[in-house]
């Protein structure tokens, strides 16, 4: 026969709670870095605007149609 071993709440309650720290953590890092990307995306939309275009997404665009046309 199988000897099921006893359950530790103690332990179980720790590892619940280590777990639940790692996961605060791990939010934190990833609300830094979607601010990390919104800084970055409002940085090229102004260096965008500067340069006399509107959308950083559209200057792409039109520079892929440009590139197939010329093929």
């Amino acid at each position: 026969m199988t000897q099921e071993q006893p359950v530790d709440i103690a332990d179980t309650y720790k590892q619940l709670t280590a777990a639940e720290t790692q996961a605060t953590n791990l939010e934190k890092m990833l609300d830094a870095f979607e601010a990390k990307l919104d800084s970055i995306l409002q940085e090229a939309e102004g260096l965008a605007e500067e340069n006399g275009h509107s959308d950083p997404q559209e200057n792409s665009a039109e520079k892929e149609v440009t590139q197939d046309k010329s093929n």
